[in-house]
């Protein structure tokens, strides 16, 4: 936000909107791939996991499927600005796309 609106006043405007998109946007994918490691784990975990403690492994990976649904949707509305702004960050939007595909299947 604090990028939008010193673009109005800059003649790097763009660039600003630009790379504050793209911070925006690695952040919250970075997130989800440490999401998916941590569900991974809660995963391997269940079957050498005391039963009395299974509920709580079964709500880690239920939490992580939501943080990982957040930081997503975070990356899509991000990417969408970003293509809409900058044309020319296509090789970013690509890759990024590629990666959050990845960690939904």
């Amino acid at each position: 936000m604090k990028a939008y609106k010193s673009a109005k006043s800059s003649s790097n405007g763009d660039a600003a909107i630009g790379s504050a998109l793209k911070q925006a946007t690695s952040i919250p994918l970075g997130v989800a791939e440490k999401v998916v490691e941590v569900a991974e784990i809660a995963t391997k975990l269940k079957p050498i996991t005391n039963p009395n403690m299974k509920s709580d492994l079964t709500t880690a990976i239920a939490l992580a499927k939501a943080a990982l649904e957040g930081a997503l949707a975070n990356v899509e509305i991000n990417l969408d600005a970003l293509k809409n702004d900058s044309p020319k960050d296509e090789a970013f939007v690509i890759e990024t796309s590629k990666r959050a595909a990845a960690l939904k299947g």
